[in-house]
């Protein structure tokens, strides 16, 4: 049924892949997690590589960074179930019915786009300050708004896509730094 895929790079994803799988294995659904790691540094590879242990969990290291693009079209091309939900690795499960709503929302011609929410206190580390105050300003969106301009509105973040539609797709691999790999999806999604 679902492939949750979880592109990796320099952050600890030991919690959100718990919460994943207890969820998964809670509703009694046939699932797999494939955790890709895009060449972290060797901090973030030690702590993760614990989530391999766990049931239905596949964790693999790559030998070198390949980027954004890349890496999520290897995680949807090794998935095996039909749909695909790409989660990033900077995300939380919020809601104890996350993964059932999707499941229950998935069809072969509908692509399933999830928000994004940013605390509402911000980080007090310079380094991460403009990405939050950009993100409040510009992704976190309403559905309704979102729906007005899917294509244009399309984030990464999380989202669930049928695999066959994916594989007619992927993502442009020519796109390796950080940005617009979604806002090309969206417009090829279009």
């Amino acid at each position: 049924m679902l492939s949750i895929l979880l592109p990796i790079y320099n952050f600890d994803v030991r919690q959100l892949v718990r919460d994943l799988e207890r969820q998964c294995r809670e509703a009694q659904m046939p699932y797999e997690i494939l955790c890709y790691d895009d060449r972290s540094g060797e901090k973030y590879r030690r702590l993760n590589r614990q989530i391999g242990d766990l049931p239905g969990v596949s964790y693999q290291e790559l030998p070198e960074n390949v980027g954004r693009s890349r890496i999520r079209n290897l995680l949807g091309r090794a998935a095996r179930h039909d749909y695909l939900l790409f989660i990033d690795c900077d995300s939380q499960v919020v809601r104890p019915d996350y993964l059932q709503k999707y499941r229950q929302a998935a069809r072969p011609d509908t692509i399933l786009c999830g928000g994004r929410v940013y605390s509402r206190i911000p980080p007090q580390s310079l380094e991460h300050y403009f990405h939050w105050y950009y993100g409040r300003r510009r992704e976190q969106k309403l559905a309704s708004e979102r729906a007005q301009t899917p294509y244009n509105a399309f984030l990464t973040h999380h989202f669930v896509i049928p695999k066959a539609l994916f594989l007619d797709i992927q993502f442009e691999e020519s796109l390796r730094e950080y940005g617009h790999e979604d806002t090309l999806f969206g417009l090829e999604l279009k």
